[in-house]
């Protein structure tokens, strides 16, 4: 975050007081309390879309969301002279959940199941998004020179399936197999290019050397769910408008007094909620030694609010089957193209292999819990 964004806060009417650093990003307390300037890499639509659909959810009676300020000329999103792109939005001080802390983990699991609940009801109604369009260029009747472009804004009305941006929106059967096939592709292109490599380091070797093992992972992940129940859950997607937040993990539940806070919606999709519920148990049980007890607590948590069906545990059997950890290692070495892999890599890949048997045998104690 460049200090100099800072300067990004003129365009709004906030008295400032202060600004700080923290959590990636520029916090700035005001009049009407804190705010936070917040990088962006997403589009126009799609922070417009954002921006409608948290309101929604505050109508619907989740009022525990940040909403996005527009500035003096109605824009949301800021942009700094490097073209680094921003947005400015509520903020709420707090604390991060402790992912050690089982009392915090479940209660964060709960809030996660509240959260959908607010969501299916805000897909409801169609939203009504405050999108910016551009006027064609007119020519002066004088001197028949072009006019400058200018920007106004229009109120759509759009139905949730029919959201104007950039997400990949689920319309049709079959995008449960085609992201594991898609991600199964990945795999075999990074050994393809690991075995081009004439001479190969100590992570080529054993990278190589551990990737049959995950691929019959991968390849067991495709056969958890039956072809039906694949459509079936695909087609629940599409009939509930589910959406997920997209970016579930402990950093972004905060404990705000005695309030529980989700924020950070940027990565917000129409997708399976119970992917939420997946981030957030794997990272927390990542952090604790793949403990089934604590994966248990969480998974129980948040079926009291949001009762599982049968396929929905089988999905989120085979999110936990899936080698996502290798998937990533295999896509940053590549992504690196350079002869010898950042000792990051290799540090990622040796407490991958360190930490396989408990994740296998968390996998076990999982099935025999749910799918038995």
């Amino acid at each position: 975050m460049n200090d100099r964004a800072a300067v990004l806060f003129e365009a709004y009417d906030f008295e400032l007081r202060d600004i700080k650093k923290g959590r990636g990003m520029l916090i700035a307390d005001t009049g009407i309390g804190q705010i936070a300037l917040k990088e962006y890499t997403g589009t126009q639509a799609k922070a417009e879309w954002l921006e409608a659909y948290t309101k929604r959810l505050k109508e619907s009676g989740y009022p525990k969301i940040e909403g996005l300020f527009r500035d003096r000329k109605d824009n949301l999103i800021q942009t700094d002279y490097e073209g680094t792109r921003y947005l400015v939005k509520e903020f709420t001080p707090g604390r991060e959940c402790v992912v050690s802390d089982k009392s915090q983990c479940r209660q964060a699991c709960q809030e996660i199941a509240r959260l959908h609940k607010a969501m299916k009801e805000a897909a409801a109604k169609p939203l009504t998004i405050q999108h910016k369009v551009v006027l064609p260029v007119t020519v002066s009747d004088e001197d028949e020179q072009p006019l400058p472009q200018e920007e106004q804004y229009e109120l759509l009305e759009l139905a949730e399936t029919d959201a104007q941006y950039d997400m990949m929106i689920r319309k049709g059967e079959g995008f449960i197999s085609g992201e594991y096939e898609k991600r199964i592709g990945e795999m075999h292109r990074a050994r393809q290019f690991i075995r081009k490599n004439r001479s190969k380091n100590d992570f080529d070797l054993l990278f190589l050397k551990e990737y049959d093992r995950f691929y019959e992972q991968a390849m067991e992940t495709c056969c958890v769910l039956s072809t039906a129940e694949k459509s079936m859950l695909e087609k629940k997607v599409l009939r509930e408008k589910q959406y997920c937040h997209g970016d579930m993990n402990h950093h972004n539940i905060m404990f705000c007094n005695k309030e529980l806070m989700i924020q950070n919606f940027e990565k917000m999709r129409p997708d399976f909620q119970i992917k939420d519920l997946y981030l957030f148990v794997r990272k927390i049980c990542e952090k604790n030694n793949w403990s089934f007890e604590l994966g248990k607590l969480c998974i129980d948590a948040y079926s009291e609010k949001m009762e599982l069906t049968v396929q929905e545990h089988k999905l989120l059997y085979a999110s936990f089957l899936f080698p996502e950890k290798y998937c990533k290692i295999a896509n940053g070495y590549m992504g690196q193209k350079k002869a010898l892999p950042p000792k990051r890599q290799w540090d990622k890949l040796q407490s991958l292999l360190q930490m396989e048997t408990l994740k296998q045998t968390f996998l076990k104690a999982y099935k025999e819990t749910y799918l038995s």
